[in-house]
Order: C-alpha cells, then sequence, then structure tokens
C-alpha cells in the first residue's frame, strides 16, 4: 500500500500515514520519518474483507513530496 507520512510523534515514537483512500494508519519508530515522506508498506489483511483489522507488516521509504 502507498502512503504518505502525515504525522511524526517524537515523543509518543509513533509515525502516522495516510493512503490514497484518506485511511490513516500508524506504526512505531519515527527514526528518520518526516511530513510528507513516502511510505510503502506491506500489509497483512488478516484474511478478512475489511480493511480495519489490517496491520502493517513492514515498511520502506520511497521518497518525499515537496
Amino acid at each position: 500500500m502507498s502512503t504518505i507520512v502525515v504525522n511524526v510523534d517524537h515523543e509518543n515514537d509513533i509515525v502516522t500515514l495516510e493512503d490514497f483512500n484518506g485511511f490513516q494508519w500508524q506504526f512505531e519508530g519515527c527514526e528518520d520519518w518526516q511530513v510528507n515522506d513516502i511510505c510503502a508498506c506491506v500489509m497483512n489483511n488478516n484474511h478478512t474483507p475489511s480493511i480495519f483489522d489490517d496491520v502493517i507488516i513492514n515498511t520502506n521509504y520511497c521518497g518525499w513530496i515537496e
């Protein structure tokens, strides 16, 4: 899934992503992430039709938007 970083909370070590449909996802590990970074995520859909129980398995930096 392709996303963009919309918030980096260094105090709580949480990165918030937004996908093309406007849904937001979060993962722990701020490290070098910045707002407007592009992030590709490998997701686990938990074998259900609903996206609301999906889990981020892996993240990869893919550039940034100015």
